[in-house]
């Protein structure tokens, strides 16, 4: 009995070093080089009121992470129901567990952090928005 155990664990070794659908790949930064399309929604807080409230927010658009670990980013928001247009550039970075962050320095609303998870391989990628203030979390897939 004692050799079969060690037949299948032998296999069992085998497969899950070798074969993809069992093999943890990691991620690194080249796994999202390109464009995805995202959407991104949530809420902000009304600044210089005595009361502020929450305001609803939704942005698409899209990111393009390039090899050299910056990021570019063009995208329509509607805050409130005012829309605008804009476009961005920041740096990106990925970890080797798939999560990552990029940061936009000079956004519309100053310091943009974003934590990003990657997943499918890098077919998609779940974020959230970290400004202070701010609830926005979204989804990209690549194009």
């Amino acid at each position: 009995m004692k050799r079969h155990s060690s037949v299948f664990g032998a296999i069992a070794l085998f497969l899950l070093g070798l074969c993809p659908v069992f093999a943890h790949a990691g991620c690194t930064a080249s796994t999202i080089t390109g464009t995805y399309g995202f959407s991104e929604e949530g809420y902000g807080i009304e600044t210089g009121k005595p009361n502020p409230k929450f305001l609803p927010i939704a942005l698409v658009g899209t990111f393009t992470f390039n090899a050299d670990g910056t990021v570019n980013r063009a995208l329509t928001i509607s805050g409130a129901g005012g829309p605008a247009s804009g476009a961005d550039s920041g740096t990106y970075t990925v970890n080797a567990d798939c999560s990552g962050t990029a940061l936009f320095p000079n956004s519309p609303i100053g310091v943009e952090p974003f934590n990003l998870t990657i997943v499918g391989g890098g077919n998609a990628i779940h974020f959230i928005n970290m400004v202070t203030g701010v609830v926005l979390a979204g989804r990209m897939e690549r194009q």
